[in-house]
């Protein structure tokens, strides 16, 4: 998409804008990701797709704990309804997805 010159110029103008610890989160989310998805193909080439699937469930939890933990500590970052009501239907939401993901391992 970078061959584009309008798409390129925006790129470029918001990467001189961008501070340095953001462009070295950014980074560090980037080779966290990629290490993510060739672990997941190795586990897939390797293993039972059933286990690596049931592994793969439990991201939405991970993804509940880091914002949680983000939004109380670090709340500058990020803005998160931490109501009561709110978590229960995110806990519930992730009970949910657990639920779903070991009926189609099961099957």
């Amino acid at each position: 998409m970078l061959v584009i010159p309008s798409i390129r110029h925006n790129f470029l103008k918001d990467m001189k804008k961008m501070s340095r610890m953001t462009f070295l989160l950014i980074f560090t989310l980037c080779i966290i990701y990629y290490l993510a998805e060739i672990s997941f193909f190795m586990a897939i080439s390797t293993g039972y797709v059933t286990l690596v699937s049931a592994v793969m469930a439990l991201e939405p939890f991970t993804t509940f704990i880091y914002t949680f933990v983000i939004s109380i500590f670090v709340t500058y970052i990020l803005i998160e309804n931490l109501k009561k009501q709110a978590i229960i239907i995110k806990l519930v939401s992730i009970f949910l997805t657990f639920v779903g993901s070991y009926l189609l391992i099961s099957l």
